[in-house]
């Protein structure tokens, strides 16, 4: 409220209190007035009427009738407000005046009536009619004065005293009030009334502790705001560089047991290959686990928009379990309803989703087998409801865990992470990323019988049209990116990378399926080989030294038209959206996640049949 407000409130209060003081004045105070004159005025006229009455019996005695006459005419001349003086004997025979007389009626007229007695005898009566309008009128006149004096004297009051207050507490409110706006704007400078020893004053004082508190604790938050901005990003450093030290080693174990496996074994060395695969696979998915938990924590989740098809997205996941499944001995089926079309959304999201849930399926899942269902709900402005399913008849889940379960760290029991293993952050995972792709996830469990999570999720509607489009800003052409690969099943590959080990074991599986294999071990090489030869397709490390794959990359890109179009895939550790942002900026077509196995680095090279 501005100052000139609390003025303008003030005066309109004087104003309303002088008007209620004027109007009980003149409804309440005049009239109590008046009535005590009139009383006054009638008790005197009837004192004089007594006098009067005691002089004009002597005469009415001694039958001086020229006395009486004199003596009332004399009383009439002196009092001018006696407007009728009436003499009447007892038989109602009229002494005065000689003549008749008219009763004078009005408010402000006083008649009065004395009997007259002589020797205990009534003689007669006196009647006399007093006019009291000159004094009322003379009355209210000094009132009005009085009243308007009294008005006067409380206005003046009220505006030397309402000066004081806004003098001495109406403008440093307003000013502490400003300073309070300010404050809650983030000004924290604004001027402050000074301080004194009054209410307003104390109450100053407060309000600069107050505000010195605040200022004290802000920067105290901006400092631990930073501190854990630094802590974050020296965490995320530092499980970059875990992941790369982590992956390096796996990188080294995972494609040779894959190679070791497809050799001549015996049934016991088979076996312990598997292990090798397993427990190598087991630690690579805990790796992933907590680098997903990290960019999800940090909010760099990026999330993509493709074509895919549900129905295929299904049987690419049973195709990745289906190996685990059988080896429980476990069916591993999915459905997909006739209505279920393609669609636009992060397919790779998703995928992890169902690669998740229906790898738990199968983990908790003794006898039996799992489900994977995928349904059309409904459709509103060109998005489809699509509901996702995983079934299993496992052990169960208590409906005391339901919520319990999505949180990180957590398993339905505590012996299950004994018994089964796990980290306990796939769910949180999942659930994490079924928030961010806007969808809802549920479950329906019984203990002893088997669980069903489910998620839905919304989807844009594909059509051919917005499917040729979206192909062509992929730029996934074949023409464009390899213009004579396809004319056979074996192709030219390039793989860079400054490790050995992982040259020989890249080789190893690209040769094992008739590829001719090129190697060299850094940036610069890459790009002197690419310029001599025509490839096919380049596994390019990104992590190099001399140049790395990124620089080796953007002159590849340099070269003249023919070569600069070949398809390049980085092969990088580092798992982070920034680092596969800064490989597709550089222009490699796609990023392959170190260790990659069989599967993996001949996916990449299936781009190569289906450009």
């Amino acid at each position: 409220m501005s100052n000139w407000s609390i003025r303008k409130r003030l005066f309109v209060a004087t104003a309303f209190f002088t008007l209620i003081c004027v109007a009980l004045f003149q409804l309440l105070w005049v009239p109590r007035v008046t009535t005590v004159l009139v009383e006054a005025e009638r008790r005197e006229v009837q004192r004089q009427v007594d006098v009067l009455i005691d002089g004009l019996v002597p005469f009415i005695l001694s039958n001086q009738n020229a006395a009486v006459y004199e003596t009332l005419n004399n009383i009439g001349d002196r009092f001018d407000n006696w407007h009728r003086i009436l003499l009447v004997r007892d038989d109602d025979r009229q002494i005065y005046p000689l003549h008749d007389v008219e009763q004078a009626i009005g408010a402000n007229i006083i008649g009065m009536s004395r009997d007259i007695h002589i020797r205990g005898e009534t003689w007669g009566r006196i009647e006399i009619d007093v006019d009291l309008s000159e004094q009322i009128a003379s009355l209210h006149s000094e009132l009005r004065r009085l009243g308007a004096a009294a008005v006067s004297f409380l206005t003046l009051s009220i505006a030397v005293v309402g000066f004081f207050v806004d003098r001495m507490i109406t403008k440093r409110l307003v000013k502490l009030a400003a300073a309070a706006d300010k404050l809650g704007a983030g000004d924290y400078d604004a001027d402050l009334p000074s301080p004194g020893n009054d209410e307003v004053g104390r109450l100053t004082e407060s309000f600069g502790a107050m505000r010195h508190r605040i200022v004290e604790n802000i920067s105290s938050i901006n400092e631990a705001r930073q501190q854990a901005e630094t802590a974050l990003e020296t965490k995320s450093r530092f499980l970059a560089t875990v992941s790369h030290e982590l992956r390096t080693p796996l990188n080294g174990i995972i494609p040779v047991a894959d190679i070791l496996q497809s050799s001549l074994l015996d049934a016991h060395q088979i076996k312990l290959v598997e292990t090798i695969k397993q427990s190598s696979r087991s630690l690579l998915t805990i790796v992933d686990d907590i680098l997903d938990l990290t960019q999800m924590e940090e909010g760099r989740l990026e999330l993509r928009r493709v074509r895919f098809e549900p129905r295929k997205l299904l049987e690419g996941v049973i195709d990745m379990l289906k190996a685990s499944a059988q080896e429980k001995a476990l069916f591993l089926n999915h459905e997909v309803d006739a209505g279920v079309g393609t669609y636009f959304g992060d397919e790779d999201r998703i995928r992890q989703i169902l690669v998740n849930l229906t790898g738990n399926a199968i983990k908790f899942t003794e006898a039996g087998g799992v489900t994977i269902r995928c349904r059309w709900l409904s459709e509103a402005e060109g998005r489809s409801q699509i509901l996702f399913e995983v079934e299993d008849t496992g052990i169960g889940i208590e409906k005391a865990d339901h919520e319990r379960i999505f949180d990180r760290f957590e398993q339905a029991e505590g012996g299950l992470a004994r018994r089964f293993g796990g980290s306990g952050l796939g769910l949180a995972i999942t659930k994490s990323l079924v928030d961010a792709l806007g969808g809802e996830m549920g479950l329906r469990s019984e203990y002893g019988k088997g669980s069903v999570f489910s998620l839905t999720i919304p989807l844009d509607n594909a059509d051919a049209k917005n499917g040729m489009k979206l192909e062509a800003e992929q730029g996934f052409s074949r023409d464009a990116r390899c213009p004579h690969a396809g004319a056979t099943e074996a192709f030219d590959i390039l793989v860079v990378d400054d490790n050995t080990i992982k040259l020989e074991i890249t080789k190893a599986i690209l040769g094992t399926h008739g590829h001719r294999v090129q190697t060299v071990t850094n940036g610069r090489e890459a790009v002197t080989a690419a310029e001599k030869s025509d490839f096919d397709l380049i596994l390019m490390d990104v992590h190099m030294s001399e140049m790395d794959g990124l620089e080796a990359t953007r002159r590849i890109r340099a070269l003249p038209s023919g070569r600069s179009g070949t398809l390049i895939i980085a092969l990088t550790a580092s798992l982070f959206d920034d680092d596969k942002s800064r490989c597709l900026a550089a222009g490699m077509n796609d990023v392959l996640a170190k260790p990659f196995t069989h599967e993996t680095i001949l996916r990449s090279v299936e781009k190569l049949r289906v450009a």
